[in-house]
């Protein structure tokens, strides 16, 4: 045999070595992928959903994500992952709630996979955010609360407490109300964010935050009574009245009795004939105002005739 194909079929004998080898290590030096994941489960975690199966300190892992749409199951995709736990919110899920979604789990060894597990339907149920309270905001003079809005709310549920406990609940489809109509006072407020979606469930109350009410009080009418009675209709309830003649404070008198019409206070001074009657009301001017207490600002000065 010649040097020249002595090379040749050595060069064709390391080709066949190498095929040879090559064949054996596929089919004979890689591990086949054994068993098949049992548990397959949604757990939400701060605020995320996590698929979660079978712990395996040899394999890796295989989820299958699917949606369905009219009534069909559509694969969205086949994620691999090195743990056990899959971050369903950082998918490309879109998850809505009250929709359907399948899942199922495979191990996997290098290229290797196994069989599937046993597919599970999810249907979520969301619930909303809570109200952030550092952002709840109370505007003094127009009396309107207002809140950041809560993503997918429909609406809101406003509950005012009182220093009774008693407790006033308003409904609103934005994020704000008026308090233009609520008594004065101190009030723990809580707003709960609602939904129509059935699969959405309301926020917590959450720990709520105090707010007062003041307003000023309006002297709707002063009037000098046979007698030289005194009577009043406001706008919120006072303690104190200041009689002023000439500018000059002339009296301060303490309330007597007072009723309630509607949204007034009606109050009536019978113990002020000495004071009244000492005044020219014909040559002096003679006027009134209420004195602040702790949520109603002073009135302004009024006429009394």
């Amino acid at each position: 045999m010649s040097k020249k194909k002595g090379i040749i079929f050595g060069a064709i004998g390391v080709a066949c070595a190498a095929i040879i080898i090559g064949f054996c290590c596929v089919f004979f030096g890689n591990k086949a992928v054994k068993g098949v994941p049992q548990t397959l489960y949604v757990d939400s975690i701060e605020g995320n959903y996590f698929l979660i199966t079978d712990f395996s300190g040899e394999y890796t892992y295989r989820f299958k994500l699917e949606h369905l749409i009219d009534e069909e199951y559509f694969m969205v995709s086949e994620v691999d992952s090195k743990s056990n736990m899959l971050n369903l919110s950082e998918q490309n899920l879109g998850i809505i709630a009250g929709d359907n979604y399948r899942f199922s789990v495979c191990f996997v060894l290098e290229n290797e996979k196994g069989a599937y597990s046993q597919t599970m339907e999810w249907q979520p149920n969301l619930t909303l955010s809570e109200i952030e309270y550092d952002f709840v905001e109370f505007q003094e003079d127009s009396a309107l609360l207002t809140w950041k809005q809560v993503y997918l709310a429909d609406g809101y549920s406003v509950r005012l407490v009182d220093q009774n406990g008693v407790v006033k609940e308003f409904q609103t489809q934005t994020n704000q109300i008026s308090l233009d109509n609520v008594q004065v006072g101190r009030y723990k407020i809580f707003i709960m964010a609602t939904s129509k979606n059935s699969y959405i469930f309301p926020s917590l109350l959450g720990e709520g935050k105090e707010i007062l009410i003041k307003r000023q009080n309006q002297i709707l009418s002063a009037d000098r009574k046979p007698n030289n009675v005194l009577s009043l209709s406001c706008s919120q309830q006072i303690d104190k009245v200041e009689i002023f003649v000439d500018g000059k404070l002339k009296a301060t008198l303490d309330i007597e009795n007072v009723e309630k019409d509607g949204t007034l206070f009606l109050y009536h001074f019978s113990k002020v004939g000495f004071i009244l009657n000492d005044i020219d009301f014909e040559t002096s001017i003679v006027q009134l105002k209420t004195l602040e207490s702790e949520f109603v600002f002073e009135s302004d000065l009024i006429q009394l005739k």
